[in-house]
């Protein structure tokens, strides 16, 4: 028989509700733009907060005489496993939103299917107890299956860390995400709790990974443009270091086309959702090949990896596909298009400065040849040769 420190369990998950109860009265979770993310975070924040809750209970009564402590004891060990079923695949979708901007909807079905099962053998247990029961004198006990719990849990853990790593590879330095602040203090816990079965450390371990992350996540809005949830130019310059250490990348600069006019004719409401459309078209197109940054008004830079030429004009007709999509289905009085700059460029060789005037010129090239195949158009603004003289 094992011994419980009722206080020691009291406390720890006492301080993992605190700190949930903190960052979701503080607002933490919310970034800049509500969004999809957001909803995650909440989803997370209020299982872990409930189940610092459950967990003091299922540890009081057990042992308890009576029905309905059995019950109670039951009951909250159940909600233990489950809330597995949901915290796991909540991490997996956040990561990959987060690092992708999506979540596949093959991956997304997978693991539901897997959370399916989970929640199918609870019931089934609860028949034929396989993963735990609650003995004639209200002790909880684990069952013969009762590892396949915490191997889903490292299913889920190892599987949103490889969707990380995958995206770092294909853009590492144009995405970031708390991985290990999550990661370490959850792994902690889970390790602590199979090993002794008197202590409770999985739902503290993830309330600090929760705060560590949401902290890390806010820090990141300071990268963030408002508007659109777009990189800003803040994030150009804090990874202009990290950029000299990769011998090619390519830069893509965008301005749109006759964006004047639309917010003269539609206002500038009207304005700000075209440029929440662009924002969102080009992240879909560049997925986790790089990042899109909203460089300052209607302009966007692009980071991607690649060391060709071909690689950056096949990107910039996907752009100009995606667009012209959205344009057809849109409904709009107004059509979107970008002129476009573009290089496959080096630090070593060239300076940032030097990279940014040579993708403006070029993109200043294509604007020009933009309003020569379409002369009705008014233009924004001089091409920038006939500002120059």
């Amino acid at each position: 028989m094992y011994e419980i420190n009722l206080v020691e369990i009291y406390i720890s998950n006492l301080m993992g509700f605190l700190l949930m109860v903190g960052v979701y009265l503080g607002n933490a979770w919310k970034m800049k733009k509500k969004n999809s993310e957001d909803r995650v975070l909440l989803r997370m924040i209020l299982t872990v907060m409930i189940s610092c809750v459950i967990d003091p209970i299922a540890y009081t009564v057990n042992g308890m005489q009576g029905g309905i402590f059995w019950w109670l004891n039951y009951i909250c060990n159940f909600w233990s496993y489950a809330a597995d079923l949901i915290i796991g695949p909540a991490w997996i979708a956040m990561i990959k939103m987060h690092v992708s901007g999506t979540d596949e909807k093959f991956h997304r079905n997978l693991v539901m299917i897997s959370s399916t099962v989970g929640c199918l053998s609870l019931l089934i247990n609860f028949i034929h107890p396989l993963i735990f029961w609650v003995d004639e004198n209200n002790i909880y006990c684990r069952g013969p299956l009762f590892w396949l719990f915490p191997a889903v849990g490292a299913m889920y853990i190892i599987d949103g860390i490889v969707v990380y790593l995958i995206g770092r590879a294909r853009g590492s330095i144009l995405r970031f995400f708390p991985v290990m602040q999550f990661f370490l203090p959850v792994v902690i816990g889970l390790v602590i709790q199979i090993m002794f079965v008197g202590i409770t450390m999985i739902w503290p371990g993830l309330a600090i990974g929760m705060t560590t992350m949401i902290i890390s996540l806010q820090n990141e809005n300071i990268f963030k443009d408002r508007l659109t949830g777009l990189m800003n130019r803040f994030y150009l310059d804090k990874i202009e270091g990290e950029l000299k250490q990769h011998q090619a990348f390519g830069l893509m600069m965008l301005d749109m086309n006759d964006f004047k006019s639309i917010n003269d004719q539609y206002g500038h409401s009207e304005g700000d959702q075209a440029l929440i459309a662009m924002g969102s078209i080009l992240r879909k197109t560049v997925w986790v090949h790089g990042t899109v940054i909203r460089y300052a008004g209607d302009e966007f830079v692009i980071l991607l990896y690649a060391d060709r030429e071909e690689f950056m004009e096949s990107f910039k007709n996907l752009i100009n596909q995606n667009i012209e999509e959205y344009n057809n289905r849109s409904g709009k009085g107004y059509r979107l298009s970008v002129s476009v700059g573009y290089g496959i460029f080096n630090l070593e060789k060239d300076t940032m400065d030097d990279i940014m005037k040579l993708v403006d010129q070029r993109m200043y090239e294509d604007k020009r040849r933009y309003y020569e195949e379409n002369p009705q158009r008014e233009r924004r603004h001089a091409i920038k040769n006939e500002e120059s003289t």
